[in-house]
């Protein structure tokens, strides 16, 4: 266990410094000033981007014969079709054609795009988009519950660092390294994603059905891999340029996935559909994006806000999957370290961006020595506050119902010990678990006779036995492990749907309350611990109830106000545990 949580601290300090160098590389975006509309695989024409000024020189409209052009040349070209960042000043040996055919050689710099008021709303919606994707990493890290969101942890790490690679800066042949160390990361996110899908989809899925899937998709994602491999090695070798077109195949993974959820959908149980359907449409969404990051299909200045606009939609579309939906363990101690960590990182991103905001004015020696020190106090001042707002507004947004319910069951448990009708205490439990668990059906069960505990009370359409044998498995799992133990595998007449917990005072396993589990999960470990101790109030408080009618029956009998028969049924009526 210690080893695991090592390995996650160490997991989730890796995902937040990732996240932290994508939004430090966002705001140092450096690049050639100008983008490529292709005309055919060996040529494309110069076009100008929004706010900025094509070099001395360059105009729009020139050609660029990718044959005539350096090897090195190609490999500046290959991050300006691929919009990857670029060393700052570095330049690039360009050949021209003229629309007169005259040829001419220029060198044009790489820019500090970033700073181009036209690349601002791109800029700070990619910094949504990386934050919404580090807090789908540490939920599922953290709070996973099955294989789904193990494959949507690996989906967004892969994501984010092939984001990485594709922000770093680099010239000549660290290009094309970065460039194929990020298709292998997004190689890993299609692998990811797909896992997803086939974990959510596998229970309304038969087996010929996924297996399909399964072909097909491995299938897409080595023809998608084989073209994303080939696209840059031809391009840098042979001055060859894949139509555009044929990037659809590297969207097609993406494609076969999100029809894996949508097939499910009508197999699957009425729990089951709303989670598939945010994820089907998060899916579609995200597609979308992946195939506008290949084919600009409505030009680079508008394709790329709207490819960052359907990033953040799924993404944001996918986590709340992870939360509302139960794809993650939702234990409101450890969401409030998620929520702490979502935070952190959104305030690092915010001190990122006023810094770069600070370093833009230029000042003199001494200035610059008190904006030094007197910037990040002052931001560390005020961020403390918006890091505590942020806590708050995430606990409100993700946790407000779970953590009300929690509310209001330790509540009861603090307050169960002054009922004095032991009936009225068994129906008001019966009714606080069923109204803040939303389970199905729940059983209340005490030992009435030595050996045998009786079923005193239900609630819900389940049927219980009415009566457990002491020897019964999940009576003897609660006596051996004097705590909570799931019905699943024991064979025990409660049936295997549920979870049983023991009413333990002093060491003697006196009742049981058994709750059935809500449809398509199981009670988490923090709910159960929640849930045991409030059993454990109500097994208290009704065996105080017990001994004052014990200890009233004996005053009775001392005094001798009772006769023989009153006695008896009196001592009847007690059910004194043994």
């Amino acid at each position: 266990m210690h080893r695991r949580y090592s390995l996650l601290a160490v997991l989730s300090l890796f995902v937040v410094a990732v996240t932290v160098w994508n939004c430090t590389m966002l705001l140092r975006y450096s690049g050639l000033p100008f983008a490529l509309d292709p005309i055919n695989p060996h040529s494309a024409r110069v076009v100008s981007l929004r706010g900025l000024e094509l070099p001395q020189g360059l105009h729009a409209g020139d050609r660029v014969e990718y044959a005539h052009q350096s090897t090195e040349a190609r490999l500046s070209l290959l991050a300006v079709i691929e919009f990857a960042s670029t060393t700052p000043e570095h330049s690039l040996p360009l050949v021209l054609t003229h629309s007169d055919g005259h040829r001419t050689r220029i060198d044009v710099p790489s820019r500090h795009l970033a700073a181009v008021p036209a690349f601002h709303v791109s800029t700070y919606l990619a910094f949504t988009w990386f934050i919404l994707a580090c807090l789908i990493t540490l939920a599922t890290l953290w709070r996973g519950r099955d294989r789904a969101a193990w494959g949507i942890a690996f989906w967004a790490i892969a994501f984010e660092c092939g984001m990485a690679f594709y922000l770093a800066h680099a010239s000549g042949w660290t290009i094309l390294g970065f460039a194929l160390a990020s298709q292998l990361c997004y190689l890993a996110a299609r692998i990811g994603f797909f896992l997803m899908a086939d974990a959510v989809a596998a229970p309304a899925l038969d087996h010929r059905t996924r297996r399909v899937f399964r072909i097909v998709f491995i299938a897409t994602l080595a023809i998608g891999y084989a073209y994303e491999l080939g696209y840059s090695l031809s391009f840098v070798f042979g001055g060859i340029l894949v139509p555009p077109l044929v990037t659809l195949v590297w969207v097609l993974p993406y494609a076969v996935a999100t029809a894996m959820l949508i097939a499910a959908h009508r197999g699957a149980e009425a729990a089951a559909r709303p989670r598939l359907r945010w994820m089907f449409w998060s899916g579609v969404i995200l597609t979308f994006g992946i195939l506008l990051s290949n084919v600009a299909l409505f030009g680079y200045a508008t394709s790329y806000p709207i490819q960052i606009a359907c990033y953040i939609l799924a993404f944001a579309g996918l986590l709340y999957s992870v939360l509302r939906h139960r794809v993650v363990d939702m234990r409101f101690v450890v969401n409030r370290a998620i929520v702490y960590s979502a935070g952190l990182t959104v305030v690092v991103a915010i001190f990122i961006l006023l810094e770069s905001f600070a370093e833009s004015f230029a000042l003199g020696k001494r200035e610059s020595l008190l904006l030094e020190f007197g910037v990040p106090l002052l931001i560390g001042f005020s961020l403390e506050a918006i890091r505590k707002r942020l806590e708050k507004l995430g606990e409100w947004v993700f946790f407000r119902h779970k953590f009300e319910n929690e509310v209001a069951l330790k509540r009861f448990a603090n307050q169960c010990g002054y009922i004095e009708n032991p009936d009225h205490l068994i129906e008001q439990t019966l009714g606080e678990l069923r109204a803040h668990t939303s389970t199905p059906a729940v059983a209340f069960y005490w030992q009435e006779r030595e050996g045998v505990y009786q079923l005193l009370a239900q609630s819900g359409d389940a049927r219980f036995a009415p009566e457990l044998d002491e020897d019964d498995r999940a009576v003897v799992a609660q006596r051996a492990e004097r705590g909570p133990c799931g019905l699943e595998d024991l064979a025990s007449a409660l049936g295997d749907d549920g979870l049983a917990l023991p009413m333990m005072v002093r060491g003697a396993l006196l009742g049981t309350v058994v709750i059935v589990n809500r449809p398509g999960e199981r009670y988490p470990a923090d709910e159960q611990e929640l849930l045991e101790s409030l059993v454990h109030e109500v097994g208290s408080a009704l065996h105080a109830l017990h001994a004052r009618e014990n200890a009233r029956l004996i005053t009775a009998i001392a005094e001798g106000g009772l006769s023989g028969n009153e006695i008896r049924d009196r001592a009847r009526a007690l059910m004194p545990p043994v």
